[in-house]
């Protein structure tokens, strides 16, 4: 199977002349989280994140983006926008795709043309979809093979959520379990701590981690992929009879044990 048989296209891109402002509108619009950039013609230079969006202002209404620094107003795509790690041509097979996927610290891949131009977008959130889509059988895997067992990115709860938020960026984490006493108490995602001016210093990593959704065993991907999607979370922990964190099942451990079985079938 290849990318562009499940790539989302055509591909929303924004010149790099267009303002931040005019992108958080497109963005809002359009209710996307990401706009790859594109230069006179049409070859991509970069991207664009609702992280930028947020990190330098906020909407106030659906059309008026307001910044937080007024020297912000006259920021232009091309200014904030950052590498794509995963650009590949929409020729490129799934599974090794999904691999590249799962191992980037981006949510993303794009494919492009000959001639560097966006022709499709592929999202951890399609990730989720098309486990569901194209898993065949009893959905049952080698758990070892995919699900993160060891090396769990745990936050005691009363680390400082500035310090939980450097820790977390040192360690290409973009979610991590809060635990108090070795017992989950919450589900921190690196956007809850991204906007330093929102995070007071007095707040803990559980004044600001989220309450978590966890199973008490280990799901097959296919149910692990449906609880993702119908819960609208990043991650879901394991844990045992006393809520001690076991495992976590991610959107880059849906995407490796997707990539597992499409190679499998050749």
């Amino acid at each position: 199977m290849r990318l562009d048989e499940v790539m989302s296209s055509p591909v929303v891109t924004v010149p790099g002349t267009m303002l931040l402002a005019d992108c958080a509108v497109l963005m809002a619009d359009r209710h996307l989280r990401h706009l790859p950039v594109v230069d006179a013609k049409g070859r991509c230079t970069g991207l664009v994140t609702d992280y930028e969006i947020q990190h330098r202002g906020s909407l106030e209404t659906p059309k008026v983006w307001v910044p937080r620094d007024a020297a912000d107003a006259t920021l232009t795509a091309s200014m904030v926008q950052r590498t794509i790690e995963v650009e590949r041509p929409a020729s490129a097979l799934l599974h090794e795709v999904l691999v590249d996927l799962a191992e980037s610290a981006q949510d993303l891949a794009l494919a492009l043309d000959a001639d560097h131009r966006p022709v499709g977008i592929l999202t951890e959130h399609d990730v989720v979809r098309l486990v569901g889509e194209l898993w065949d059988g009893d959905g049952s895997s080698a758990h070892e093979a995919w699900l993160r067992t060891d090396e769990l990115p745990l936050l005691d709860a009363e680390m400082q959520a500035l310090e939980a938020r450097s820790w977390m960026a040192r360690r290409r984490e973009r979610h991590a379990l809060v635990v108090r006493r070795g017992l989950l108490v919450g589900v921190l995602s690196l956007r809850d701590v991204a906007l330093e001016e929102h995070v007071h210093p007095h707040l803990t990593a559980s004044d600001v981690a989220n309450r978590p959704v966890s199973v008490g065993t280990v799901p097959d991907p296919v149910r692990a992929a449906r609880m993702l999607h119908d819960r609208k979370i990043g991650v879901l922990p394991v844990v045992d009879p006393e809520r001690r964190p076991i495992a976590m099942v991610s959107r880059r451990d849906l995407a490796h044990a997707l990539a597992t079985r499409l190679a499998s079938r050749g």
